[in-house]
């Protein structure tokens, strides 16, 4: 061997030896790698097409919402008032005539369960064919809506429900069967006219939600409404309602609106923010401590929904993608490398 060349490996040896001493260690990092468009639709009337239409607030709606596992993925069209169901590569549809689905959860074994606006009620669609499992009806002079809805275990159903009407507000969350049992009420709130919105203290949660999700191991994570510009809190609950504790995520970007996305099987949290201001929509994605690992730029989509993404326990998630003539939903894939970082001496 060179003396040129014993030269460089002393040297390579000795760089990576002042390396180890110095503190750089390779350490695994995630990163969220698009997996392409899953659902691709063009806006229209036809068959093979999405509805589109002008809601009271003056802003153009697609379908209002989604839902995924690992087998399908399920869309409410819901102008044309039908599901939508994706499946190894083919579109299939479910009829759902006189109904405005504005939330769906899908089980693991395929179970569609959907909160329709228009009759004010919670179904199952099975073999095509949509079930009663709870309707629901308020006093004269009040308006209900079928806020958020979401599976847990032992077969129940969360249904996160608000009524308007004479200078009054008031939400709450119950727990039902999937008979349309009432098992139990989890948290109610109110608020009076020009009044803040404050809990009740009947249930066993005693604050105002904005959002709720059901994670793989079952807790309960609740959004409270939001306070901050630059912060979303999270607080994690048993099934029975008891506390366990309460994550908060740090935005790097200013929030003017917020959707929280789910919970994967590792606790990560996933949200999406400004998915309607362009060049400030990203999905952030935090540790259950809260930590920030992924902070991934996404674009702004022009069509509203009621809400933009769903997560797997996998970690993979399913976004909102459309364009102003497409309904288009996307995914992204957790991958997870080694590579070197400082970690001090």
């Amino acid at each position: 061997m060179s003396s040129r060349a014993k030269f460089l490996v002393m040297g390579s040896l000795l760089l990576a030896i002042l390396l180890g001493i110095s503190g750089f260690r390779r350490v695994p990092v995630t990163a969220y790698e698009s997996q392409g468009v899953v659902v691709k639709l063009p806006f229209g009337n036809s068959a093979d097409s999405a509805g589109r239409a002008m809601g009271i607030d003056g802003r153009l709606y697609g379908p209002l919402t989604f839902a995924v596992n690992a087998h399908m993925v399920v869309v409410a069209d819901s102008y044309h008032e039908r599901l939508l169901v994706f499946r190894k590569g083919r579109m299939t549809e479910i009829p759902a005539l006189g109904k405005m689905i504005e939330d769906i959860a899908l089980s693991p074994n395929n179970q569609i369960v959907a909160a329709d606006n228009r009759q004010l009620t919670v179904w199952s669609f099975e073999k095509n064919r949509a079930r009663s499992i709870v309707r629901f009806s308020g006093p004269k002079g009040y308006t209900d809506a079928l806020w958020h809805i979401a599976l847990a275990p032992r077969q129940r159903i969360l249904v996160e429900r608000l009524r308007f009407g004479h200078g009054t507000f008031q939400a709450r969350i119950d727990e039902y069967s999937m008979k349309g049992q009432l098992i139990r009420s989890l948290a109610e709130a109110r608020a009076g006219r020009h009044g803040v919105l404050n809990p009740l203290g009947s249930g066993n949660i005693s604050l105002p939600v904005q959002n709720l999700q059901v994670a793989p191991d079952g807790h309960l994570y609740l959004e409270p409404m939001p306070l901050g510009a630059s912060s979303r809190s999270l607080r994690i609950y048993q099934q029975d309602g008891m506390p366990l504790g309460q994550l908060i995520i740090q935005s790097p970007e200013k929030i003017l609106r917020s959707d929280f996305l789910g919970v994967d099987s590792r606790g990560r949290v996933y949200m999406v923010i400004n998915m309607d201001v362009p060049h400030k929509a990203r999905v952030l994605v935090a540790e259950p401590n809260g930590r920030l690992i992924a902070d991934i730029p996404v674009p702004a989509v022009p069509v509203y929904a009621a809400n933009y993404g769903r997560v797997l326990p996998s970690g993979e998630f399913y976004l909102d993608a459309s364009t102003a003539s497409t309904y288009q939903l996307r995914s992204y894939r957790p991958v997870t490398r080694r590579v070197w970082r400082w970690m001090g001496f």
